[in-house]
């Protein structure tokens, strides 16, 4: 009888240690016009078999990488369309070594919407170049002019010199 006891803890006890994982916990930063950049808490549980990323776009769950070492907890979401809304979400799949199967834990779900860029970067530096471009002109046609009102300053010296002379 207690050969039996010890035999059903000894076979239970991997369902314990791989039902005490804990979802990860999922966070989006780096969010551009055409990716996102997601990243998680580490698996802190024993079973780890692999993380599945899931993208939504509205249409429903899809698989977009499966990563499987625990240690890697980030990845860069690309493809995206500005302005469209986004949920992801990160499936740790742990190993169930008594019931012979594979369960997944989902992490919370996260959801984007990547900034529409109005205008490429260097459209947004054009007015600054016009504008300096403007300035140096302006420079130029003010040494310009001072220059010519001193050579025509020197002439009418020059004529008033011989005119003054005997």
């Amino acid at each position: 009888m207690k050969a039996n006891r010890l035999l059903t803890v000894i076979i239970l006890l991997p369902v314990f240690l791989a039902g005490n994982a804990a979802a990860v916990t999922l966070n989006a930063s780096e969010v551009s016009a055409s990716s996102v950049t997601l990243s998680w808490t580490e698996h802190d549980g024993t079973g780890f078999d692999r993380y599945d990323v899931y993208v939504n776009d509205g249409l429903g769950w899809a698989l977009d990488r499966t990563i499987w070492d625990s240690f890697i907890t980030e990845h860069e979401v690309t493809g995206l369309e500005s302005s469209e809304t986004y949920s992801f979400k990160v499936t740790t799949v742990v190993y169930n070594s008594t019931s012979m199967a594979y369960e997944p834990e989902d992490s919370n779900i996260v959801t984007v919407t990547p900034e529409e860029i109005d205008m490429p970067f260097l459209f947004m530096l054009l007015p600054i170049i016009v504008i300096v471009v403007i300035v140096m002109l302006s420079m130029m046609l003010m040494k310009k002019t001072a220059a010519r009102m001193k050579q025509e300053g020197q002439e009418e010296a020059e004529v008033e010199e011989e005119s003054e002379a005997p």
